[in-house]
């Protein structure tokens, strides 16, 4: 039995962008061993739970398993005894030093995998969204805005000058609206879901507002509206922004500004 073992960065975003390289992996070999952390086992089950022979080892964090964060050799050998290794980033035992400006790119490079392995075979999952009629009937513009990240917040509503009044603000981290709104039982049925929860609710979006962080790595993949409008802040530099961001176009990561 071929088997590979794949271990990248284990944030929940670096995950998320290498499901490419894990259902690419799935065709190659016949069984493909992704390492996750415990945190962010449910959130990329859902992603693969169609590809039966990609398997998740789940670690508490990266000490647990990398060698490069003081993990075992022995241990990690025994592992991954007769596995083809996948490393990358920081958990590389050699080769080139990774080059992070490409990121997430750079990932497939030390992997020796063909960048376009990110875009070609990133998972398609179909969820079905009992709550989308309703804000369907709002008749309102739908804005999609994510403005917690792991390590910043921000009002990014306020920075484009929109209002919660004149759309329909679905936010996956809380509830924008008073609990006396008439919108306010709408929203919160979308806080806190797993991330490909809100795959419908984003693809119709009118407007998208994000950091650079989990959400963005998943809907840079997604089919949204031709005519949406889109903006990505730079998590550590909240004032950056990356206007009109052309998220399903494949010949760019960032917009330069």
């Amino acid at each position: 039995m071929r088997q590979a073992f794949f271990l990248s960065h284990l944030g929940l975003g670096d995950n998320i962008c290498l499901l490419g390289a894990a259902v690419y992996l799935s065709t190659q070999y016949d069984k493909v061993w992704f390492v996750v952390k415990k945190k962010n086992e449910n959130n990329i089950r859902i992603f693969i739970e169609e590809y039966l022979n990609i398997y998740l080892y789940v670690v508490e964090d990266d000490h647990k398993i990398s060698p490069s964060f003081g993990y075992s050799m022995e241990e990690f050998k025994k592992i991954t005894q007769n596995m083809t290794l996948y490393l990358s980033g920081y958990h590389k035992l050699s080769g080139n030093k990774t080059d992070y400006t490409m990121f997430p790119l750079c990932f497939y490079d030390d992997m020796n995998l063909d960048r376009n392995i990110f875009y070609n075979y990133f998972p398609v999952v179909h969820i079905n969204d009992d709550h989308l009629i309703r804000v369907l009937e709002t008749n309102l513009p739908i804005i999609f805005c994510h403005d917690q990240s792991s390590t910043h917040e921000s009002n990014l509503l306020q920075r484009q000058g929109l209002s919660i009044e004149n759309n329909i603000v679905i936010n996956p981290s809380y509830n924008m609206y008073p609990s006396n709104h008439p919108f306010y039982d709408i929203a919160q049925q979308y806080v806190y879901l797993p991330l490909a929860y809100y795959i419908p609710l984003i693809e119709i979006s009118d407007t998208i507002i994000m950091f650079d962080s989990s959400f963005w790595c998943m809907v840079i993949h997604l089919h949204t509206k031709s005519e949406c409008k889109k903006y990505c802040y730079y998590r550590h530099e909240s004032t950056e922004v990356y206007p009109g961001y052309r998220m399903a176009d494949p010949s760019s990561i960032y917009v330069q500004v």
